[in-house]
C-alpha cells in the first residue's frame, strides 16, 4: 500500500506537487452541521460565543464551493473575483470576515482537525470578532479525480448605524493540511506524471494569510 501525503504550496516561497487519492465522496461524513458544530466546540471550550449559521454565508459560502468544481480551480482569487465578493453578492453586509477552504477529505473530523493544526485557520476558527458562520460543501471532478472541497465562512455583521465603516476581511486557507490517505491503483505511476504537469503549470492551492484593511490588500505566507 502506497501513502500518499497531503501537503500544502506556498505561492511565494515554491511549489509542492499534491498528489490525492480518488475519495468516496458518497460515504462523506463532512455536513454543514457537522462542521459547524466542531467550530462551536472550539469556540464555547475557549469562552467564546458559539456562531449562528446565516443563510446568506450559508449562500455565499455554497456558491464559492460550486464555482470551485465547476470551473476546476483551487485559490480565494480567480479571474478577478475576490473572496469577499461572494458575500456581497449574497447581500451580506459585514465588518470582518474570513475564510476558510479545504479539499480532498471525506471525514468531518479530519477536515477539523487540519485547519485547527493550522495557526491562519484555527486563527479564524476561534476568532472573537466573528459572529456568524455559512458553510458550503460540493463533491465532483476536480483535476482528474472526484473530491470533496468545503468552503468556511466567518462573518461580523454591519450594524444599520455602522454599513460604512472601514471593512476588514482575513482569508486563511488554501491548505491540503497534513492528513493522511492510502491509494493502490495500477495506474499510479501514469497518474503522478499527470498530476506534476498539471499541478506544476496551475500551481494548484497554495497556503495565504491575507489581511484587507480599508480597500488595501496585504499578504503573509
Amino acid at each position: 500500500m502506497i501513502k500518499i501525503k497531503r501537503t500544502i504550496i506556498t505561492l511565494s516561497i515554491g511549489l509542492f506537487i499534491i498528489f490525492s487519492s480518488p475519495l468516496n465522496t458518497q460515504a462523506s461524513s463532512i455536513s454543514r452541521d457537522g462542521v459547524a458544530g466542531l467550530v462551536n466546540q472550539e469556540r464555547i471550550e475557549r469562552g467564546l460565543n458559539p456562531l449562528a449559521s446565516n443563510d446568506k454565508l450559508q449562500t455565499a459560502a455554497q456558491w464559492k464551493a460550486d464555482d470551485m468544481i465547476e470551473k476546476d480551480y483551487w485559490e480565494h482569487f480567480h479571474n478577478g473575483k475576490s473572496a469577499w465578493q461572494w458575500m456581497n453578492e449574497a447581500g451580506y453586509d459585514y465588518l470582518d470576515a474570513g475564510e476558510n477552504l479545504a479539499i480532498d477529505f471525506s471525514e468531518l473530523e479530519l477536515v477539523h482537525q487540519a485547519w485547527m493544526n493550522s495557526p491562519t485557520h484555527k486563527e479564524n476558527i476561534i476568532n472573537p470578532k466573528y459572529k456568524e458562520i455559512g458553510i458550503g460543501i460540493a463533491s465532483g471532478d476536480f483535476e482528474g479525480h472526484e473530491t470533496i472541497i468545503v468552503v468556511q465562512i466567518f462573518g461580523n455583521p454591519s450594524a444599520e448605524t455602522i454599513k460604512e465603516a472601514p471593512r476588514q476581511f482575513a482569508v486563511q486557507a488554501d491548505e491540503k493540511v497534513q492528513a493522511e490517505v492510502s491509494a493502490v491503483k495500477k495506474n499510479f505511476w501514469q497518474r503522478i506524471i499527470s498530476n506534476y504537469k498539471s499541478n506544476f503549470e496551475r500551481g494548484l492551492a497554495y497556503l495565504s494569510s491575507i489581511l484587507l484593511q480599508n480597500n488595501s490588500a496585504s499578504a503573509n505566507y
